[in-house]
């Protein structure tokens, strides 16, 4: 269990620091499409008054005023070359527009990427917390068995050894026992050994006597 706790926690910290980077990679994305706007706001701006330029100037009137009222050849050349330029300009600004509006658009398309990866992210740690809740009140059950079986194998134990310290105490009673009943079928044997010693010798004193007064 605590093996398991450790690799749920380790697991939960882990997408903790995921989302950790996730974070960081929303608030450098959201500057960026800050700034984007701010860029794309500026292009508008300056479009803006090229087209207000190109519409006050739009008549061929005014476009061959401009020219003709060059000072000379050289300045209508200029004039003509300005107007050319001024025209690319703002096609090219137009195309700097598309190509930041396609950049901001690919810029909050990553965000919003970022942000429901972030989402599902917590999802997941939240499922991994609940999980590491369960396994820790598993754990604190498991704790309280334990304990309690210990507390049962205490009271087994002291019970075993009651009886155990019961049995030594019988088995050695029996063993004095039969060790004084040992003792006393040996001192009866001496005993009688020495009886019978004591009447062999008083029977040979008596042969003797006997055998002394024949001969007398």
């Amino acid at each position: 269990i605590r093996s398991k706790i450790a690799k749920r926690e380790a697991l939960v910290n882990g997408i903790t620091r995921q989302v950790k980077i996730l974070d960081d990679a929303i608030y450098s994305n959201q500057l960026d499409v800050q700034r984007l706007n701010k860029d794309l706001d500026t292009l508008k701006v300056r479009y803006a008054k090229s087209i207000i330029f190109a519409y006050k100037s739009r008549s061929a009137y005014e476009y061959l005023n401009f020219l003709f009222s060059a000072n000379s050849f050289n300045d209508a050349v200029k004039r003509i070359t300005y107007l050319k330029s001024y025209r690319q300009n703002r096609e090219a600004q137009a195309h700097a527009i598309e190509l930041s509006e396609k950049d901001l658009n690919a810029k909050i398309n990553v965000l919003n990427f970022n942000k429901k990866d972030r989402l599902k992210t917590l999802d997941i740690q939240n499922e991994q917390l609940k999980v590491l809740v369960d396994d820790r009140k598993e754990q604190d059950k498991i704790i309280k068995q334990l304990k309690s079986k210990e507390q049962e194998i205490t009271v087994q134990v002291r019970q075993k050894e009651a009886q155990r310290r019961k049995m030594q105490q019988a088995v050695l009673a029996i063993i004095r026992r039969e060790a004084l009943e040992a003792e006393k079928k040996e001192k009866d044997r001496i005993a009688k050994l020495k009886a019978a010693d004591a009447a062999k010798a008083k029977a040979n004193n008596v042969n003797m006597i006997l055998a002394c007064d024949a001969k007398i």
